[in-house]
């Protein structure tokens, strides 16, 4: 059994993070949307989107690539409410770490990014879902490698 189609790193990949209130749709709202397509480590396109433009911006982004992220369940659940079908290719970085990392006690984006050697990024009054996408991308390149 083969945990990847193909090996994670020779094809783009998508990078996904949300901000929203609330643990769900049921109690909370999605506030913005943002991914970063990468390969090799080199970042493709990004893009930020607000609930209603998040449609059509990820599917033109994402095309067939596959999905990354961090607790990726509950951005999908949001994702859903806003009419984004997810790709059917998905990777939680938590989930990753869990079976890569056996030993990590704590699979938070942050602790992750810490254990693999990749320094925080700084928001600079931007984006929380993109300093968060942008970390993904990170953080996902050194678990793999």
């Amino acid at each position: 059994m083969s945990l990847f189609r193909v090996h994670p790193l020779d094809a783009p990949i998508v990078a996904l993070a949300v901000d929203a209130t609330g643990t769900g749709p049921d109690d909370g709202e999605l506030r913005s949307v943002a991914a970063v397509k990468f390969h090799a480590g080199r970042v493709i396109d990004r893009l930020e989107a607000s609930p209603a433009e998040a449609p059509l911006a990820l599917s033109v982004l994402v095309g067939d690539a596959p999905i990354v992220g961090h607790g990726l369940s509950r951005s999908v659940a949001f994702l859903a409410t806003a009419g984004v079908a997810a790709t059917p290719v998905l990777w939680d970085l938590s989930e990753l770490a869990a079976l890569l990392m056996p030993g990590a006690a704590d699979t938070s984006l942050e602790s992750l990014a810490g254990l693999l050697g990749v320094p925080p990024l700084e928001t600079d009054g931007g984006s929380h879902a993109a300093a968060h996408a942008d970390l993904t991308s990170l953080v996902y390149v050194a678990l793999i490698e």
